[in-house]
């Protein structure tokens, strides 16, 4: 009777990990489309955009296509059954990284850039806005998640390893 119940354990949980390996590879392909659109817009951006514009599009666009370059590269681990090993938190890490650096530039970038033209052009400056909207203070907040997941993470695998130990 246990070892029909241990067979059945051990059947959930290669239901589980088939699952979450098929999981990840589907988001893994719709990551690198996510990097492919943000690598186009970037570049159907920048014949349009004057100078601080392009400007704003290559700092707010190489970081993010890296993040979700990073992503892609957790994934890819994640699909081969690496959930919890160091290069798969280490690519979080940087994933959670590249998004936090997004957000910061896309907060602070804008004003430095129009005083930076204002003094370029030699014209007066009045007045400088920083913007500080409810999706920025979203992707903030995600950010210190992620890095706060990154940590569990990390956590699970010194558990295991411990675990690992002691048997």
């Amino acid at each position: 009777m246990q070892s029909n119940n241990l067979f059945s354990q051990i059947r959930n949980n290669m239901a589980v990990q088939s699952a979450l390996s098929r999981n990840a590879k589907i988001l893994r392909y719709v990551t690198y489309a996510g990097v492919a659109l943000v690598v186009a817009a970037t570049l159907a951006g920048l014949p349009a955009a004057d100078l601080p514009g392009v400007i704003l599009l290559v700092a707010t666009g190489v970081p993010f296509a890296l993040a979700l370059w990073e992503l892609s590269r957790m994934l890819g681990r994640a699909e081969q059954g690496e959930i919890f090993s160091q290069p798969t938190i280490a690519h979080l890490r940087r994933f959670a990284l590249f998004v936090l650096v997004t957000a910061i530039i896309s907060i602070f970038l804008p004003p430095i850039v129009a005083i930076a033209a204002a003094l370029w052009a030699a014209e007066g400056l009045e007045h400088v806005a920083v913007s500080f909207e409810g999706g920025d203070v979203f992707i903030l907040l995600i950010s210190a998640l992620l890095f706060f997941v990154a940590r569990l993470f990390e956590e699970a695998q010194r558990i295991a390893d411990e675990n690992r130990q002691i048997v």
